[in-house]
């Protein structure tokens, strides 16, 4: 599945751009960093409520909870330790205006998470990314 695709599919929601954010790999994704096969999303607690009254609610890790849309994934929260989920969704990065968690709050994700098969991967990933951003002017956003 490529990136157009499983964006195409969140279009296809029609949800509130202001409650809700890219997380997990689509952030490296949206920047090609590396392919991804689904996208995570963080909502408010608000549209929470909403989808969860339309759609099938089964457990995840870590007590979250999670709604499965064809290839996106749905969580009822996230992390803690990393932000809050309205902060998370309050600073995130724009494309094409749609919200992805800042690189910076996956990174940390990644390393509080350590999953041995794909965080180191990525950690790698997103440090060179970041370093080299620093050094170069940033793209202008939309």
């Amino acid at each position: 599945m490529d990136l157009n695709d499983l964006l195409n599919q969140l279009q296809s929601l029609n949800l509130p751009s202001d409650q809700f954010a890219v997380f997990g790999s689509g952030p490296l994704g949206v920047r090609g960093l590396r392919p991804i096969n689904d996208l995570d999303l963080i909502v408010t607690a608000e549209l929470w409520e909403v989808l969860a009254e339309r759609y099938s609610v089964i457990s995840h890790d870590h007590g979250l909870k999670k709604i499965q849309i064809g290839d996106i994934e749905i969580l009822d929260g996230w992390y803690p330790e990393v932000s809050s989920v309205e902060q998370l969704i309050a600073e995130a990065d724009v494309f094409d205006g749609v919200r992805f968690v800042r690189l910076h709050s996956v990174l940390e994700w990644k390393r509080l998470r350590g999953n041995p098969c794909k965080d180191p991967v990525d950690i790698t990933l997103i440090e060179a990314f970041l370093s080299e951003s620093e050094s170069t002017p940033a793209p202008k956003r939309t």
